[in-house]
Parts: C-alpha cells; structure tokens; sequence
C-alpha cells in the first residue's frame, strides 16, 4: 500500500507548550538559589576548615599573628575567623535575567571598623579561599541535571 509520506504526531501541540513551559524555567529562581545557597555554604564551611579552594590547608599565619590570635582564645591555625564579620557577610543573589548567580560579601564592617568586601579582597591574596573548586562545579552540574529532571518529570 502506497502512502504520501506524510507523518501525523499526536499530542504535537502539548508537547510545543511543554517545550515552551522549560524554556522558561531551565534557568529559573529555583535553581539559582539553590546553586547560590550551596556554593555559599560550601565557601564558608571550607574556609572555617582552613582550606584553599582546591582543599590545600591554608598558607600558615606568621608566630607573631599566631601568637596574638591564641592570646586572645582563637585559633592559632589558619581559618580567617577572626570577628566573624566576613564570612558572615557572605551571601548571594540570583539573577534570573542574567541567567547567574551572584556570590559575594554584603557591605558593611567588622566591630573594627574593616569592611568586610575589603577584607575578604585582602584575604583572597594571601589565602585564596573565595571561589568554586572542580568539585563544587561538579556538584552544581548535578544540582542542576536534578532540578531539569524534576521538570520534566512534573510535566509528564
């Protein structure tokens, strides 16, 4: 039997509004702010570790400073706490139309006086600690085929 080879597809046009529904949100403020809440939390718990981005422990401080941060009852090893200021200023925003995420120090200072995006610019020199190591990308790449899988799942 001969046909004109045509091809009819049901469900085309539902399948055209799913399409059209994920393209809106595979880069919406969900995802956004769960990479921004994890990367963020990933930064403060790997510095209050003492750790480089890439997990070497941090550059020792000098015996002066070391001596100076126990005399006071904090850590003599490196761990860049000192008011708590900084990494407690560490937040982030997600910017849908910029398809980004945003992480960084909010203005404002420690109980010295130092302001908190300066320090955490200081800091970064000498210890980086500010910033996304391969294994915080690979776990965003993962948080991020999650949550395009949770879509589509709840379009089916």
């Amino acid at each position: 039997m001969a046909t004109d080879g045509s091809v009819t597809i049901i469900g085309l046009e539902k399948l055209r509004k799913t399409f059209e529904v994920l393209s809106r949100d595979i880069v919406g403020y969900d995802i956004l702010d769960e990479i921004g809440d994890y990367l963020s939390w990933s930064i403060e718990v790997r510095t209050l570790s003492g750790q480089e981005i890439e997990g070497k422990p941090f550059k020792p401080y000098t015996d002066k400073y070391r001596m100076f941060r126990e005399s006071v009852g904090l850590s003599g090893t490196p761990d860049l706490f000192f008011t708590g200021s900084m990494l407690n200023s560490l937040t982030y925003m997600p910017e849908v139309s910029k398809e980004q995420v945003k992480v960084f120090f909010m203005e404002g200072t420690d109980k010295f006086g130092m302001s908190n995006p300066a320090k955490a610019f200081y800091l970064q020199d000498k210890r980086p600690f500010f910033g996304a190591s391969l294994e915080n990308i690979e776990k965003i790449s993962e948080l991020y085929q999650d949550y395009v899988e949770r879509l589509l799942r709840g379009r089916e």
